[in-house]
């Protein structure tokens, strides 16, 4: 293959995320994956059991067995892959993740990318009349499902940071916009000497509960609802923000780190979970992440642009730790 015929099916294949980003949301919001752990099934037998249109079905498919989430057999029988079975609900899954990328409410939202780039102004407000915070609290089924998004990649990166980060010594943690509290779980379970406290608006930190009882803590976390913009729980030996500072621009993420200043007592620790991005042309999911970002108002940092941040926070930055996650635990420090 020459270099032009390889930037030419590297531009297709880009191009074409889109076919892929679909068809994925229409196997997981139907439930394909589910149906197929007792084995395998021709398309026929899934649109029987799914209420649809077996050829259509059948081409969604086989396209995404193309890219080893299904394989098919010579008689069309399909049949679940290790990519696939993350569309099966239950520990590990990401079939929320596939919805909420794929749903109408999302894609139109991206529809909004280019007025953002020649405006400046937020695609989600352009596209729907309202913030991405007042969206979802006025469309709770689609918050439900965007809270679920959450929790699906806190499974993974919880267990990263966990690993990489060393805890010892901290006596509680406290995990702002803490969501359901997958990563402060994962994180007491390790260290069971630890207490927690989980702290987020009073809409998401009632959906919790699962989460924490699925860790068995024996009421080791503390749940606090309240709004971080205003304060947190004081007396924490660590504070966590995981994929939280990046919904924000400058200005507000200055004032969310600003408040868990104002709480940390002496000898406390900051700890925000976020990729730092690369400079230059270095690949990064980061990068990609922050197409998103753009669309609600918020942005991906270097480490650079962490330091200026933590500083008009009075903070100080002290150590960028990597993961096994698409994640940097970085840390900081009153000043």
């Amino acid at each position: 293959m020459t270099a032009i015929s390889e930037a030419f099916e590297m531009i297709r294949m880009i191009s074409g995320g889109l076919y892929l980003t679909h068809s994925l949301y229409v196997a997981a919001r139907l439930g394909v994956a589910d149906l197929l752990i007792p084995g395998p099934q021709t398309a026929t037998e899934l649109a029987g059991a799914a209420g649809v249109h077996a050829p259509s079905l059948h081409r969604v498919m086989r396209a995404l067995a193309s890219v080893g989430v299904f394989t098919e057999d010579p008689d069309g029988r399909f049949a679940l892959t290790a990519r696939g079975r993350l569309l099966a609900s239950g520990p590990g899954s990401l079939r929320s993740v596939a919805m909420g990328i794929g749903a109408p409410w999302h894609t139109r939202v991206w529809e909004s990318l280019l007025h953002t780039v020649q405006t400046g102004e937020t695609a989600w407000d352009h596209a729907t009349g309202e913030s991405l915070f007042q969206y979802f609290a006025s469309h709770p089924e689609h918050a439900a499902l965007f809270d679920g998004m959450m929790t699906e990649f806190s499974v993974w990166e919880a267990a990263a940071v966990a690993e990489a980060y060393d805890f010892t010594g901290i006596h509680t943690t406290a995990d702002i916009a803490g969501g359901h509290g997958w990563l402060l779980a994962t994180i007491l379970q390790r260290y069971p000497t630890m207490r927690g406290i989980l702290f987020d608006l009073p809409h998401v930190t009632s959906g919790a509960g699962s989460a924490l009882s699925s860790h068995a803590l024996n009421g080791r976390c503390e749940v606090i609802s309240g709004d971080m913009f205003h304060c947190v729980p004081g007396g924490a030996d660590a504070y966590l923000l995981k994929n939280v500072l990046h919904d924000w621009d400058d200005v507000q993420a200055a004032k969310i780190l600003s408040s868990v200043r104002r709480a940390m007592p002496p000898g406390s620790r900051i700890l925000v979970i976020q990729e730092a991005l690369p400079l230059g042309g270095a690949p990064s999911a980061g990068k990609l992440l922050d197409m998103q970002m753009l669309l609600i108002g918020g942005k991906e940092r270097t480490h650079g642009e962490y330091e200026q941040l933590f500083a008009q926070a009075g903070l100080r930055l002290t150590r960028l730790i990597p993961t096994a996650a698409p994640v940097h635990v970085i840390e900081g420090a009153p000043a």
